[in-house]
């Protein structure tokens, strides 16, 4: 097996000449520190066919070094391979193309990931470990510029791939991820705990004195199957999901007095949030709650919502449940969806629910703004169309004839907005109601108007018009 020696560099300040892409040397150097390299090498050691052939676990260090330094392809490995008095001898191409084959032919990806385990353990053994692990769920779409395998179209109407990723919050490390085709399902419920079980693999064993898990997903991670699997596992969990009619009555139900301020991860305040309780929740009216499926008797699911929102209006709300006694340390459980870097603040009952501001003074958050807004449009379309109206009335007034104005019409016409002020009832949508219900007067008054002048007509009473004339 063929070893890389690389010559140790020495850093001056009065040498001559640049050294491109030095910094990369640091990761070839922790990988090998932390013992990556090494277990990459014992692991892959069936893939060594020849004595003299470049060792595998080196190869791929080299390889995911190209890629941290900005490489997205495998032949972009000559980078490295054309420094080597900094990286010293590094596999060409097709040297690396064959391991990448032989990874993908002979072997699954086990062997990887139990290396990277090994490392992960020894690192966290020197004090990397953090003192408690959240997992965050998140897919994430990766644009594919022409046909590549597995590529499909996304629901954002782009073509690539919708891989589901699993990250250690504290330390930005990925833990596992699964490839998937652009057009796979958002909330997979498979996928979820195939990547859950992956990166429990990924974590060194827990000691019985660790605070427990904490996984946090978005609106996709909310399905029973999923949530059930972090039950088994004994995980917090913290998902999203839609805020339906009866939890937001639940919500506007609760007194004050039963908010306290909300507070970030780090412990600081944080501005126009509040956090307070909600259980014995009964949802039966809409679709159910993530949590627990056996009833409220049980870990009870709680709120929030990680963007402003104003009473009546809220949009998206996240379920922090507790599975087991709430550690010491735990009792800022995190409320929002990955990335927002925010935690609720210490609860005061079983469950919890935060909102980003109080339901009795906040700004609107920029969904009900554009629903204000459509509202608003709605109420001048109306207006428009009834006003269209005023000047036929006007004019039937004026010259005391609607010959040009047929039975038909009018009977279908006042049919059709009678239908529609029905429909607006059903979808509560008052812009509807206003402007059909201003229509339909309108329309009555002319039909009414219509009948009276036919009346006098048949009766042989005559009409002087505006010109003159006997109608």
């Amino acid at each position: 097996m063929k070893a890389t020696k690389r010559p140790r560099p020495v850093v001056t300040t009065d040498g001559d000449g640049v050294v491109s892409h030095a910094g990369s040397y640091l990761l070839v150097e922790l990988a090998d520190r932390v013992g990556l390299t090494a277990a990459l090498s014992r692991e892959l050691a069936c893939l060594q066919r020849r004595r003299r052939a470049h060792d595998p676990g080196e190869v791929l260090r080299d390889l995911a070094v190209s890629i941290a330094d900005g490489g997205d392809c495998l032949s972009d490995l000559t980078v490295l391979h054309n420094q080597p008095d900094l990286f010293g001898e590094v596999a060409s191409v097709p040297t690396a193309w064959r391991v990448i084959d032989a990874l993908s032919t002979d072997l699954d990806l086990a062997p990887v990931r139990q290396a990277r385990a090994q490392a992960r353990a020894h690192a966290w053994k020197h004090g990397v470990r953090p003192e408690h692990t959240t997992l965050d769920f998140d897919a994430t779409l990766v644009t594919a510029h022409s046909e590549k395998q597995g590529a499909a179209g996304t629901y954002k109407r782009g073509f690539g791939f919708h891989p589901l990723l699993c990250s250690v919050s504290e330390t930005d490390e990925i833990l596992a991820g699964l490839l998937r085709p652009g057009n796979a399902g958002a909330n997979h419920a498979g996928d979820h705990i195939r990547v859950l079980d992956a990166a429990l693999e990924q974590l060194p064993p827990r000691a019985e004195n660790d605070p427990p898990m904490l996984a946090r997903a978005d609106s996709a991670g909310a399905t029973h199957g999923f949530l059930d699997a972090l039950r088994e596992r004994g995980i917090l969990f913290s998902v999203g999901f839609d805020l339906t009619e009866p939890v937001r009555d639940a919500v506007l139900a609760i007194s004050p007095d039963a908010w306290v301020p909300a507070i970030t991860q780090d412990g600081d305040p944080r501005d126009g949030a509040a956090v307070c309780e909600l259980h014995d929740l009964d949802s039966a009216p809409g679709p159910p709650l993530p949590g627990p499926s056996a009833g409220v008797s049980g870990p009870i699911p709680a709120l929030s919502s990680p963007s402003p929102i104003t009473t009546g209006f809220a949009f998206r709300c996240s379920s922090p449940t507790k599975l087991t006694p709430i550690w010491r340390r735990w009792r800022r459980v995190t409320a929002p969806t990955p990335g927002s870097r925010t935690a609720s603040a210490a609860a005061r009952r079983r469950g919890c629910a935060t909102f980003s501001s109080d339901l009795r003074i906040t700004a609107l958050c920029h969904d009900d703004i554009l629903e204000r807004a459509m509202e608003a449009l709605g109420f001048v379309a109306g207006a428009l169309t009834t006003a269209c109206w005023l000047p036929q009335v006007l004019r039937t007034i004026r010259t005391r004839s609607a010959a040009d104005i047929s039975w038909v019409y009018l009977g279908t016409l006042t049919v059709g907005i009678v239908a529609w002020v029905f429909y607006g009832v059903g979808r509560g949508d008052p812009a509807i109601i206003a402007a059909n219900a201003a229509t339909l007067g309108l329309v009555s008054g002319l039909s009414g108007l219509k009948l009276t002048l036919a009346r006098g007509a048949r009766s042989g009473i005559g009409v002087r018009t505006r010109g003159g004339g006997v109608g």
